[in-house]
């Protein structure tokens, strides 16, 4: 028998009676039966274990685990057809589940050292990733193992490079050849390949596992928290998250900001206002329904780069600040140097970000193509940093659809 949480999205495919079925939040129709354990297992078409996870404590011997596994193919994703194995020191495996399109995983495992490998059937290949560095510790008790946010590409094409997985040595080595050097001045292609020489960035970013096949892993904690807590609802309170990131801790960013654009995170609303009037600019009150949400129509502090200001507040204090750097919609061209000029503050101050993507847009998908797509406007470039008391900040330029304005924003939040 299959237990099953109503009112509840599951990372995996379920089967209710005969039918596959994806429980959503708020449905209804599959009645709950009583848990003997905190999972259940079903076995799907490919042989591999489905699991329905309940977020109680487990037996004394299994532990609760959650994390994200996306797979690519030589960049682009790779929905259906993986199977991630979970497996003891010894080699013996302890459950092999089968992912879907969104890669999370929640389930239970036997405590103890756990090493992970991902197999996928693309076209007529079978590759997979398995290395004895992505190892993690299955805690057990009440608590919830997160062990991460694993990025792995298959690399089945001999024709792209796979230590280069997300293209930044491409982009970096077109910019550096010509092509837009002369509009950003050598300064965007400069970080870009500092970032893309130094592969142990994060962590244990760029770990090779079998074959080609890369994987890097990021800490994502936070976010991992709000989607556990939003798919169990009450019942996530069951198990507390503790990270235990598969092979080497994840170092947060050297040092957070102080202020962003003159805000900070903590103020209180009315010392935020008094910053924003004080510069000379306009605070405006905006509509919000989780949040209190505020506008400043330019930065608190002396910034190189036209900017508006959003700033929330959670009871009553700077929560979230948001400079939106493109407020004129301006072009392409105009906007890629503001980038630069934001980023190299943060990057002074706080180091190395942690996470960093460049990507084509889906009307310019061609891998060896990233260089005239970064051209062309049609790409998107964000970077990451983290610190340990949950504070994250996000740069990203993103050329958005055809015909539209590229928006440039940065975003600075507490946990």
């Amino acid at each position: 028998m299959v237990n099953m949480i109503c009112g509840t999205y599951l990372a995996f495919s379920l089967r209710c009676s005969t039918l596959l079925v994806a429980l959503v939040v708020g449905a209804s129709g599959c009645a709950p039966t009583p848990a003997a354990s905190a999972a259940s297992d079903v076995i799907s078409d490919t042989g591999a274990l489905t699991t329905v996870f309940e977020p109680l404590a487990p037996s004394g011997s299994e532990g609760a685990v959650f994390g994200r596994l996306e797979v690519f193919n030589d960049g682009s994703p790779v929905k259906s057809g993986c199977t991630a194995r979970f497996a003891g020191e010894s080699g013996s495996e302890k459950a092999a589940l089968e992912l879907d399109e969104t890669g999370w995983v929640f389930t239970t495992l036997r405590r103890g050292l756990t090493y992970l490998s991902v197999t996928c059937t693309i076209g007529v290949s079978t590759p997979s990733y398995q290395s004895r560095t992505h190892a993690f510790e299955v805690l057990g008790q009440k608590k919830i193992a997160y062990f991460g946010h694993l990025k792995i590409d298959m690399h089945t094409n001999p024709y792209v490079k796979a230590e280069d997985p997300d293209g930044s040595r491409e982009v970096a080595a077109g910019l550096v050849r010509g092509g837009t050097t002369m509009l950003l001045g050598g300064t965007l292609g400069g970080i870009l390949g500092q970032m893309a020489t130094l592969a142990a960035m994060q962590g244990t970013a760029g770990q090779q596992g079998s074959s080609s096949a890369t994987a890097d892993v990021f800490d994502r904690f936070t976010d991992a928290k709000f989607a556990y807590e939003t798919r169990y609802g009450r019942g996530a309170s069951a198990l507390q998250p503790v990270a235990v990131i598969a092979g080497q801790p994840i170092n947060a960013s050297k040092f957070a900001p102080a202020t962003i654009a003159g805000f900070a995170l903590g103020d209180d609303i009315a010392k935020a206002e008094k910053v924003c009037t004080g510069a000379g600019h306009t605070w405006q009150r905006l509509d919000a329904k989780k949040y209190l949400k505020y506008s400043c129509s330019g930065p608190g502090a002396t910034l190189d780069v036209p900017v508006a200001v959003e700033v929330e507040a959670c009871q009553d204090v700077v929560c979230r600040i948001t400079l939106n750097g493109n407020p004129e919609g301006a072009s392409w061209e105009t906007v890629v140097p503001r980038f630069v000029k934001l980023a190299k503050p943060l990057i002074q101050v706080s180091g190395k970000p942690h996470d960093r993507a460049v990507q084509p847009l889906k009307d310019c998908k061609t891998k060896m193509e990233i260089e005239k797509c970064f051209a062309a406007g049609r790409a998107r470039l964000s970077l990451t940093w983290g610190w340990a008391d949950g504070r994250s900040a996000w740069l990203t330029l993103d050329g958005r659809a055809a015909g539209q304005p590229p928006t440039l924003s940065l975003v600075y939040r507490t946990n």
